[in-house]
């Protein structure tokens, strides 16, 4: 009901409101989150018969708790040059009006709601900041979240199933190339580390030892001629590994050193 020629009496929840223009506003702050309903009641004249009119209704709205929801998809970590996915939410808001910005590093929206954090520099940490979009072209900072950032760890070499410790004849035989594993507990999915360069030594318990490299990750037919005839208390070291990934090249520290039973 609206009119131009007279204000109206509008009482909300049994509060009196200010009218202006025949338009009264209602504000609250909600003490929980869920769908509330208050009493609402309007007073007008009808200009025609001067007989006052009552509306009585009720107004419905809903409350929401809204902190920011940051959600980084491979734990509170993000690493540095991986294309990091980051999940981002506002309770109460539609993902259009959810703006998200990033201190240090690249923050590329994928999808309502997804991102990737991306070109990572060398820091400790970085921030994700969250707005909303309101009407009138304002906006309400909502939270930001820190994350650490750290360099990918880098991945353990394996003659066959064996990093270390002895391993039996009959698996060095069917050995065929050196891998890099990021073992169980990294969390990231989808990352893999291809073996680039190694040497491999040959140290019998009796007799001279052999030497061989390769640029890639399969054993050469010079180094299968050296293993194939292993005796026991025989070792089989790797060292001077590297290993390509998504982030490059790396050295990997960690030696292989293994014994033949």
């Amino acid at each position: 009901a609206y009119s131009t020629t007279q204000d109206p009496v509008v009482t909300v929840d049994g509060e009196k409101l200010e009218v202006s223009r025949g338009m009264a506003t209602y504000k609250t702050t909600p003490n929980s989150p869920g769908s509330k309903k208050v009493p609402f009641k309007m007073k007008i004249t009808n200009p025609s018969t001067g007989e006052k009119q009552v509306l009585k209704e009720e107004i419905e709205y809903s409350a929401f708790n809204a902190p920011a929801i940051i959600s980084p998809d491979a734990m509170n970590v993000l690493y540095k040059g991986l294309d990091n996915p980051v999940t981002v939410s506002v309770p109460g808001y539609k993902p259009n009006q959810i703006r998200a910005n990033i201190t240090k590093g690249d923050l590329k929206k994928k999808a309502s709601g997804n991102y990737i954090a991306t070109n990572l520099p060398q820091a400790r940490k970085t921030y994700i900041n969250v707005s909303v979009a309101l009407e009138g072209g304002k906006t309400k900072s909502i939270g930001k979240k820190e994350f650490r950032i750290k360099p990918v760890p880098k991945p353990t070499p394996y003659f066959g199933s064996k990093a270390s410790g002895t391993i039996s004849r009959g698996e060095v035989g069917i050995v065929n190339a050196i891998v890099a594993s990021m073992g169980d507990g990294f969390a990231f999915e989808g990352v893999k580390y291809v073996v680039s360069k190694y040497r491999l030594t040959y140290v019998p318990k009796r007799g001279n030892f052999q030497e061989a490299t390769n640029n890639g990750p399969r054993l050469t037919s010079e180094m299968k001629n050296m293993l194939s005839d292993p005796k026991p208390g025989d070792k089989i070291i790797v060292d001077n590994i590297e290993a390509k990934g998504p982030d490059g090249v790396k050295n990997l520290p960690s030696t292989i050193v293994l014994t033949v039973e």
